[in-house]
């Protein structure tokens, strides 16, 4: 059996145990969630420290850190954290640690 017949037969059977479980793709929303050891929210600490306190900065920062929210919320990426902070997608794909 070739690695491509072994990867059609694997995707296959995944097909099948998801029709028996009744699970379909698509998208999911993510709930943020918090404790001691990880953690997942929709803005990094600092840009949740900026929303917060805006008028704790200068305005060449708030400048700054406008276009850099702006670029996160239209990326639609998280932050993870678990031992350090990772960025990742919307689908769930890492981009930055």
């Amino acid at each position: 059996m070739s690695n491509e017949d072994l990867f059609l037969s694997v995707e296959k059977a995944v097909r099948q145990v998801m029709h028996l479980l009744g699970i379909q793709e698509g998208t999911i929303k993510i709930q943020e969630y918090s404790d001691e050891v990880f953690s997942l929210s929709e803005l990094t600490d600092e840009l949740q420290d900026f929303v917060n306190n805006r008028e704790r900065y200068t305005d060449d920062e708030k400048e700054e850190l406008d276009e850099i929210y702006n670029d996160w919320k239209n990326s639609q990426y998280y932050a993870l954290y678990w031992v350090e902070e990772y960025w990742m997608t919307s689908e769930g794909e890492l981009e930055c640690s």
